[in-house]
């Protein structure tokens, strides 16, 4: 990831323990926490919401991110998101206490349409 003072938000999450086995991670967590806050800060409400959003963006993305397999698809956010440890986000990185409540909004709102949709 370049650092040109865009994305320097992200260094707070560089130490953030991915908790994927290695089958399957082929995009980077920095980068899917990144597009999260991003399209949350934006609006998204959903995974949906998140992956349209850096989709419709992705060539700014890109120019911040690595991205090496593009955008993710909202069901593998959901993946990830719903085995991240939302309290090492809390614990370690209290300055960014709006990034823990984005993930925890975004995986709240999920779980709640899924169990409508049922």
């Amino acid at each position: 990831m370049q650092t040109n003072g865009y994305f320097e938000f992200l260094t707070h999450f560089f130490d953030l323990e991915d908790p994927r086995e290695d089958l399957g991670n082929n995009h980077l967590l920095i980068d899917r926490v990144g597009l999260v806050l991003c399209g949350t800060i934006c609006g998204a409400k959903a995974w949906a919401d998140i992956e349209r959003f850096s989709k419709a963006h992705q060539a700014e993305f890109e120019q911040f991110l690595e991205l090496p397999f593009g955008i993710p698809a909202h069901d593998t956010f959901g993946r990830v998101f719903r085995i991240l440890d939302t309290e090492q986000i809390f614990d370690e990185h209290e300055t960014t206490g709006f990034a823990a409540k984005t993930v925890r909004c975004c995986t709240t709102t999920e779980r709640t349409r899924t169990r409508e949709a049922t």
